[in-house]
């Protein structure tokens, strides 16, 4: 399955996972160092979850200009995708 990728080629799907691991790297780090890092990891970790709110807000871009640009894939894509959904519901009943 391809990934979601930006014009630039920039793997959205790694910076996400490697923001998120900083973020608990840092957590991490402050149960160690004690409450004298507290702020500062704070802030860290805002820093970092700002930079994930960034690339969540470029992959929603990426997602909109992609169902603009083939409306018709996005629309198959949608349909089976409620097709499969519709499958599971019936067969748990």
């Amino acid at each position: 399955m391809n990934k979601p990728k930006s014009q630039e080629g920039r793997d959205w799907v790694a910076d996400l996972r490697n923001v998120v691991a900083e973020a608990q790297a840092l957590l991490d780090a402050a149960g160690v160092d004690g409450a004298a890092a507290a702020a500062q990891v704070h802030d860290k970790v805002a820093d970092e979850l700002d930079r994930a709110r960034e690339t969540l807000r470029e992959l929603e871009e990426d997602a909109s200009r992609y169902v603009r640009d083939n409306p018709w894939q996005s629309l198959g894509l949608a349909a089976a995708v409620g097709l499969l959904v519709g499958l599971l519901v019936a067969r748990r009943r």
